[in-house]
């Protein structure tokens, strides 16, 4: 007898087709990156200073003073403004566009930024408080906008050269990638060299007093451009200062990295031989400074050639690293066998400005050297 109640075939895949397990619930969601970008940071901190300019604009005037502290702070606004645009704009032209630039993500420089942005909130809500208290402004409020806009500045500049020296070692085969202050220097020299190019050809024929610098392709012999006149470029990318009580330092904004000078009165802001090469045909690098205090006269490496080529800072150091150009660049002639070519070896790296001086005075010199042979006023090592 047949159970009227026993499934059949269709009743039976319908009912496999019911019982199979239920789908698993959707995994939950996972975080997303985050969307912070240098633009982002640098938005909220245009937008913290345009609103801190607002207030002097809703502030009673009548009780300021003809050029008091309230215009001065207003002036310091508007530079810090101004100068941050155009840091970007910079910026971007330097790492290849401001897009790129803007939608960097690098974790060191949104965190710096981060910090930066909080502090401009900061600032600008200490004017808001003014603003419903009334009275003069806090003079040291002048300070602290002077203060924020170079560290901005300087966050911009180590923004730069982390994109830099990063697309630099994924594509370059060298380890000598200089910092991107010192490529600024280097470019600003090869431009001084392309203006001369286009000098009337009576003002091409004087004598040149220009010098070395790299090539663009690194290789045969470099451009030419006075190292006198890109000093206020050196400037533009970092600052000097005193050091201790003798020394003299250069202190990058892109790096950080310091290239001193020990036991130095002052940095001279020119060579001993204005042209490019001395009269026995070596390169010219070396400047007269006197020892702190003004004593005995010495050989030092003229600042802008130790500038233009030195590089970033290893981690956990606070000396800037060197390189000789002229190892790099320059093809010296001789007189004797051959083909009357050869080409300096590269030392490779010199751990400050000193090492960069020495090597430069016992390679680079027309000075005998022990062991050299003299030929045709060359020495040949």
């Amino acid at each position: 007898m047949s159970n009227e109640h026993e499934p059949g075939p269709s009743q039976d895949r319908g009912r496999t087709r019911h019982s199979l397990p239920p789908s698993q619930p959707d995994p939950p969601p996972q975080p997303r990156p985050p969307s912070d970008t240098i633009g982002t940071y640098l938005t909220a901190i245009a937008k913290a200073l345009t609103e801190a300019l607002r207030m002097f604009q809703y502030a009673d005037k009548r009780l300021w003073e003809e050029n008091g502290d309230e215009y001065e702070q207003i002036q310091e606004l508007e530079m810090t403004l101004v100068e941050a645009k155009r840091d970007f704009i910079e910026m971007g032209k330097l790492v290849g566009g401001g897009l790129y630039y803007e939608s960097d993500r690098r974790i060191d420089t949104l965190r710096e930024l981060h910090d930066l942005s909080d502090r401009f909130a900061a600032h600008t809500e200490t004017f808001k408080d003014w603003l419903r208290t009334g009275g003069p402004i806090n003079p040291v409020w002048i300070k602290d906008t002077i203060s924020l806009r170079k560290d901005l500045h300087r966050a911009q500049c180590r923004a730069a050269r982390r994109i830099y020296v990063s697309d630099q070692e994924a594509t370059s085969s060298s380890d000598a990638v200089r910092c991107l202050g010192a490529v600024i220097v280097t470019r600003a020299l090869r431009r001084v060299r392309e203006e001369q190019d286009h000098q009337p050809a009576w003002q091409q024929q004087q004598p040149p007093t220009d010098d070395v610098v790299p090539s663009p392709k690194g290789k045969g012999r470099g451009r030419r451009g006075s190292l006198e006149s890109i000093i206020p470029v050196c400037n533009s990318i970092g600052h000097f200062e005193r050091l201790g009580e003798a020394d003299l330092a250069f202190v990058c904004d892109f790096c950080d990295g310091f290239l001193v000078w020990p036991n130095l009165h002052a940095l001279p802001t020119e060579r001993k031989y204005p042209g490019p090469l001395t009269a026995e045909g070596y390169p010219s690098w070396a400047a007269s400074g006197r020892n702190h205090g003004g004593g005995e006269e010495k050989d030092v490496v003229f600042a802008p050639l130790a500038i233009a080529n030195h590089l970033p800072l290893r981690k956990g150091k606070w000396m800037a690293r060197t390189v000789c150009p002229y190892c790099e660049e320059y093809t010296y002639f001789d007189q004797g066998d051959g083909d009357g070519e050869r080409k300096w070896g590269v030392d490779g790296e010199f751990a400050g400005v000193e090492e960069l001086g020495a090597h430069l005075g016992w390679t680079h010199t027309a000075l005998p050297r022990p062991g050299g042979v003299t030929k045709g006023g060359c020495v040949v090592m």
